[in-house]
């Protein structure tokens, strides 16, 4: 009798582990992310959704290129996640040698045919990486067995993956994931079939508050429909025609893509970004990246404590330091020449050296989470070049900012930066030593920038999941129990009929054939009386 209870023991031990370790009885799931073959601010942003997935109890893969993602800067991931990758020769060279042209580009305020060129050269790079997904047979079969693709809207290589799994091999239940790394991406509130008004939502680039005039709703419209008209062009249409035809792919993916993706994850967050509507497949997932602070090195640890009352400046233009040095030098130069004359200490994040000639109180490091430095207690300012990831990581952690945007919508998020008066902004091209130095002293010594940034954290960290949860969230969700629900019905409806131009021409007529029987009658009625005059004359 004891040997069948001890088994019934184990019976129980073992059953209860089963429990435990299927989190309450959820399914895992197998979901693939894809962040622009594996690096930079995207990659890291989609690597918070991975990790509150797999906190879930699912399964994460990356799909990323030979070469990402940096082993020296993620090297847990590779402990946290698995990696499916696809070859493509000298991209990871040709993408840093892009990326350093389009630096230079930018903060040399240079354009026209070299920004067209550069532009196609990344049109090419999207469509050479799918074109090598698609011609490892290996390798799609391997994706035929997620439940969910989860891509980054500037690589929508899964959504033609899918369309080919569906047609040529029969697998009819992968799921789609659209992620949106921009605050606002008008092409993807136009695929969701979400509504944006011109006259009142700022276009990306517009540098516009929601508070617009006449001219400046007309160029704010005028930007809107050409960005849907670009973005549509140059990202999803013409890089994979070739594909759509080779591999008898959806020919309406030449169109959208809405027939295909499920869900819509857009990085904005209205504490900070001015409110809109969106339709309810549209999810708002704003501050990724923002999470309470680790712990830093202990030599940074020593730094930063040293700077006693004063506190600590963080200074980060990101990959765009490195091309400033070498273009532009003197604009390095005047910051440091600024900081040298405050009582903060500074910390540069930047791979540069840029070792000689620093002031006593200024500190260059390589590489660290810019979250975990400003969720440091002595960290009294943000000095940076308006990234969407940093805005959510300052606020959140209740740190006001000074900006100078560079490029790209960086100029959107200085626009916040003021209006919401959580900071100031520096223009580069009229930047001077004692202008950076009255700007970083203004924010500092104003406590009213400190408030308001605290604030609007309050206001950010006050919902019920973190954004990473969130997303985890809806993309099981929508495993489970699909999305056709919230799919607008407006997505099947001819333009004509969308915007009611059927009917609105409907009540034209009927309103002229009503006048115009209402004028022959009061005519006819007239003439009667006419007649009637003239016969008792």
């Amino acid at each position: 009798m004891a040997v069948f209870h001890r088994i019934g023991e184990t019976v129980v031990i073992l059953t209860l582990m089963i429990s435990l370790s299927t989190k309450g009885g959820v399914d895992s799931y197998n979901v693939l992310l894809s962040a622009n073959f594996g690096d930079g601010s995207h990659y890291i942003a989609m690597r918070a959704i991975g990790e509150s997935l797999m906190k879930k109890g699912h399964e994460v893969t990356f799909l990323v290129a030979k070469g990402f993602p940096h082993p020296s800067i993620h090297s847990e991931d590779f402990e946290k996640f698995h990696f499916e990758r696809f070859n493509l020769p000298g991209l990871k060279e040709t993408l840093e040698d892009a990326y350093a042209k389009l630096s230079y580009l930018t903060i040399s305020d240079r354009g026209g045919d070299e920004i067209s060129e550069l532009m196609e050269t990344f049109q090419n790079l999207n469509r050479d990486a799918c074109s090598v997904v698609f011609k490892d047979s290996a390798l799609l079969e391997r994706l035929s067995t997620f439940d969910v693709f989860v891509f980054n809207i500037i690589w929508p290589c899964s959504v033609y993956v899918k369309s080919y799994l569906e047609r040529q091999k029969g697998v009819r239940d992968i799921q789609i994931v659209a992620f949106s790394n921009t605050n606002i991406n008008p092409y993807v509130l136009w695929e969701a079939a979400s509504p944006f008004f011109p006259s009142f939502q700022p276009s990306p680039m517009s540098r516009l508050t929601p508070r617009m005039n006449f001219f400046e709703r007309l160029r704010n419209t005028l930007t809107y429909l050409s960005m849907i008209h670009k973005f549509r062009r140059t990202v999803i249409s013409e890089p994979f025609g070739d594909l759509i035809d080779e591999y008898d792919l959806d020919p309406y993916l030449r169109i959208a893509m809405n027939n295909h993706v499920n869900l819509y994850l857009v990085h904005t967050d209205f504490s900070i970004d001015p409110p809109f509507a969106m339709t309810p497949s549209v999810i708002p997932v704003g501050g990724l990246t923002a999470r309470a602070a680790k712990a830093l090195d202990n030599d940074v640890e020593e730094f930063m404590k040293s700077s006693g009352d004063d506190g600590v400046v963080v200074f980060s233009l990101g990959s765009y330091f490195s091309t400033l040095t070498t273009v532009l030098p003197e604009i390095p130069r005047m910051f440091l020449e600024a900081f040298a004359k405050i009582p903060q200490k500074v910390i540069i994040l930047s791979k540069v050296g840029l070792v000689k000639g620093l002031p006593e109180n200024v500190r260059v490091i390589p590489w660290l989470p810019l979250n975990d430095l400003l969720g440091h207690s002595k960290t009294r300012l943000l000095v940076y070049h308006g990234g969407s990831s940093g805005i959510f990581e300052a606020v959140y952690h209740g740190v006001p900012l000074v900006v100078m945007p560079l490029g790209g919508d960086q100029s959107d998020i200085a626009v916040r930066v003021v209006s919401k008066g959580i900071g100031v902004q520096l223009d580069k091209d009229t930047l001077t030593a004692e202008n950076i130095y009255e700007r970083v002293t203004e924010v500092l010594s104003q406590p009213e920038y400190s408030e308001s940034s605290k604030r609007i954290s309050a206001i950010l960290r006050d919902r019920p999941m973190t954004a990473a949860d969130t997303s985890a969230y809806w993309i099981e969700h929508m495993i489970k129990h699909g999305v056709d629900y919230l799919r607008p019905s407006s997505l099947d409806l001819p333009f004509y009929q969308l915007y009611l131009i059927d009917v609105f021409l409907f009540l034209f007529a009927l309103i002229f054939i009503v006048c115009w029987i209402f004028v022959k009658a009061l005519n006819a009625y007239f003439q009667r009386k006419s007649s009637r005059k003239l016969k008792r004359l």
